[in-house]
């Protein structure tokens, strides 16, 4: 995990980004995630966090998804922003 992550902070309370994450039960946006690297990584670091991937690009989809599969996470969602509009969804702790 990037050191820079240990640097953020949740603005509306202070805490630290990274004890949020650690807890779980949290659901983090990452917005034209493209490939999803980062995506993968935090997805990794707190498996008790739910982590939906929004992109249009098919082709960095594709390849989000079969990092998806390679490393087993289940904790990414994939939203192809390019067929579908944002609607009803949950509320998000953390988006970036």
């Amino acid at each position: 995990m990037p050191d820079i992550i240990d640097k953020v902070k949740i603005p509306s309370t202070g805490e630290p980004l990274v004890d949020m994450l650690k807890r779980g039960g949290v659901n983090v946006a990452d917005i034209g995630c493209g490939c999803g690297t980062s995506t993968v990584v935090l997805a990794k670091a707190f498996p008790k966090c739910q982590f939906y991937a929004y992109e249009s690009s098919i082709k960095s989809l594709k390849v989000l998804e079969d990092r998806i599969q390679t490393n087993k996470l289940d904790n990414i969602t994939l939203c192809n922003v390019a067929e579908s509009t944002l609607v009803d969804g949950p509320e998000f702790a953390f988006v970036y």
